[in-house]
């Protein structure tokens, strides 16, 4: 509710403040959250009028930029450049293809006629995760429904993007084709391209048990393997004194490495950082990891500001930087075999340190045998990489040598059955983790201060941020955002009108959906469990007409909750001979009356569209309220 412009002028304000007292560096944090504020409001997605869109029924055109393929229907963000024919200044919608076919692909370039709707961005039970999706993608509108007659393809525009995915599809199937086992090499593909849709669901369930959910997504780790393949593979530039050609020549393998792989936060992250790194040897400065690893985040955010509310990108630096600060400590043991043990359990330890309480807070959900899995598979996953990308490279060029398919797949076994033997332990991880957010503050104080008093030997910042940790780390264990009053939400579900009514430990689904639909419905509210179970909801129950509980109840064709009646057409004509003022009037599948009239004699606060009715009908219906200035709503 504050306006940009403050923001920005109150940073800027208090750096001329900072500035005046002689305090730089806290000017430095001020200029840069004032920059932070102005890169996100001119990177933001343009605001589109998509009701004077639907009124005209337009056709939009443009590229697909990103696709989800699934089993019966496509997902897709598509960067419209023209309405019906008239060109626009461009922006990003995303539309559900309600069809398999045709396959859709990158670069595409289509046309299709839909309903647009202003993104959900509301609060509503099930949007959590999805609002800054929408931030990050710049996504303008969405169109929950198209269908296959009203979708066509016009051609196809290459770019960069289209090459780089056809060069990772290339890979993908030089290692289908490479002779490794079928779950080996769908590890492989997601590890070295970040392709996880080959993936068996009970592997991705063990690794996320025993708290390696880390592997299977692109991070630094992947990149440092990347780059001890190419310092192998230079080895002889640097016998004949040639360091600063492989200096440069891994530098643009690993900035290739990442461009092919979508430059994801934790790839960017590491590929800067390595540029620190390796450009302070090139030229011989003197860099500084911590100072590298702002800087990474800096340049991220610069380009792509919203990414600051992705949990990969907060996962990712977090890691990082609790690794930097704390996985040093051994350093000081004088027997190098241990003091390699010791960093190497350092490493693990510092980066759960750092990661756990924004993974517990993210997901709920804390490993227990993190340790104890994450040792050995650290050491056999760059075996497990390097031999992968040999095995597949040897058999593209047809050689017989099967020496590196067998340690590929020796070493995929040794990690999947070790991943399987720790997850069926019991008591493996805690579940059902739910705090506010706020605890996170000074949980990561407490850890800055652990970290200053360790490196300046002072205890008390030590004792002061143990305690801090400490604290956080009990209120979360005691908090639970749990909600005992009766609470309504609306649902963003694309195929019904559905509301959830959550009463002392139960929710109640009320949905217009009928057969498959209901299905659908109650399958969507089983994804939002760990939301559900934050707010106390132990189970969850569909409204039947008959229901009758403390504050709502369920009619055939009518709702009444929280003392709002809600009129459901055409099921409330066909049953009920009486009329009375509605406080919203649902109009569904199957109504062929006349708006207008319902509307006289219901006397509604708002006419409420339903996901159900077709989508030519619908915007014929929108058109008719519209003119006859009838608020209504179309909740999707």
């Amino acid at each position: 509710g504050i306006s940009s412009l403050w923001l920005i002028g109150g940073c800027l304000l208090a750096a001329v403040v900072w500035v005046a007292v002689r305090r730089r560096g806290w000017a430095l944090w001020f200029i840069a959250g004032g920059m932070g504020v102005a890169g996100a409001v001119i990177s933001r997605a343009p605001d589109i009028d998509t009701s004077t869109l639907n009124h005209q029924r337009s056709y939009y055109s443009g590229r697909v930029v990103e696709v989800a393929p699934g089993a019966c229907s496509q997902k897709m963000i598509v960067a419209v450049d023209s309405v019906s024919g008239r060109e626009v200044g461009g922006f990003n919608v995303r539309i559900t293809l309600l069809s398999a076919l045709p396959p859709i692909t990158i670069g595409d370039h289509v046309r299709f006629r839909g309903a647009l709707y202003q993104p959900p961005y509301g609060a509503a039970v099930g949007d959590v995760g999805m609002r800054w999706y929408y931030l990050r993608k710049h996504i303008s509108a969405v169109a929950p429904r198209v269908y296959a007659d009203d979708f066509h393809l016009e051609g196809y525009e290459p770019g960069i993007d289209t090459w780089l995915d056809a060069r990772r599809e290339q890979l993908v199937r030089a290692i289908l084709r490479s002779g490794l086992d079928e779950d080996c090499a769908e590890l492989l593909i997601a590890v070295l391209t970040g392709d996880r849709r080959f993936l068996d669901d009970g592997l991705q369930e063990d690794f996320r048990r025993v708290g390696l959910a880390h592997v299977l997504a692109l991070s630094g780790m992947h990149v440092a393997v990347i780059a001890f393949l190419i310092s192998i593979l230079l080895f002889p530039l640097r016998l004949i004194g040639h360091n600063r050609w492989q200096w440069w020549i891994t530098l643009a393998a690993l900035w290739a490495y990442g461009m092919f792989t979508g430059m994801s936060p934790s790839v960017a992250r590491a590929v800067i950082m390595a540029t620190f790194l390796l450009l302070g040897r090139i030229f011989r400065w003197n860099t500084d990891p911590l100072n590298n690893m702002c800087a990474a985040a800096l340049l991220i955010l610069l380009f792509r500001p919203y990414d600051i509310f992705s949990p990969g990108f907060q996962l990712t630096f977090m890691a990082v930087a609790a690794i930097l600060m704390f996985a040093w400590l051994p350093g000081r043991v004088r027997n190098p075999i241990v003091c390699g043990c010791m960093q190497w359990v350092a490493v693990s330890v510092s980066a759960v340190v750092g990661t756990a309480p924004l993974a517990a807070w993210h997901f709920h959900t804390f490993p227990l045998y993190f340790l104890l899995s994450n040792l050995p598979v650290g050491l056999l996953l760059p075996i497990f990489m390097v031999f992968g990308l040999f095995s597949t490279a040897l058999s593209s060029i047809g050689s017989g040598w099967n020496g590196p398919l067998s340690v590929t797949d020796g070493s995929f076994s040794l990690v999947s059955d070790f991943a399987a033997w720790v997850a069926s332990f019991e008591g493996g991880t805690v579940d059902g983790i739910f705090f506010p957010v706020w605890l996170l503050i000074p949980y990561y104080i407490g850890m800055v201060a652990l970290w200053r008093g360790l490196v300046s030997c002072r205890i008390f910042y030590v004792v002061n941020g143990v305690a801090l940790m400490v604290f956080a780390m009990l209120m979360a264990r005691m908090g639970n955002d749990s909600r005992q009053e009766m609470a309504v939400y609306p649902l963003h579900y694309e195929y019904a009108t559905s509301m959830l009514v959550c009463q002392a430990d139960t929710a109640y689904l009320y949905t217009d959906a009928t057969g498959g639909g209901i299905r659908g419905a109650t399958g969507y509210v089983r994804m939002m469990e760990d939301e559900l179970l934050s707010r106390g909801i132990r189970a969850v129950a569909l409204a039947y007409p008959g229901l009758v509980a403390e504050g709502h109840e369920c009619r055939v064709g009518e709702w009444v909750i929280k003392g709002k009646r809600y009129v459901l057409l055409p099921e409330y004509l066909s049953v009920h001979k009486y009329m009375a003022k509605a406080d919203y009037v649902v109009v569904g599948k199957g109504f062929k009356g006349s708006v207008l009239d319902e509307v006289s004699v219901f006397s509604p606060d708002t006419v409420v569209l339903s996901p159900t009715l077709p989508p030519l009908k619908c915007a014929q219906l929108a058109d008719t309220l519209r003119a006859a200035s009838v608020p209504y709503k179309y909740i999707h």
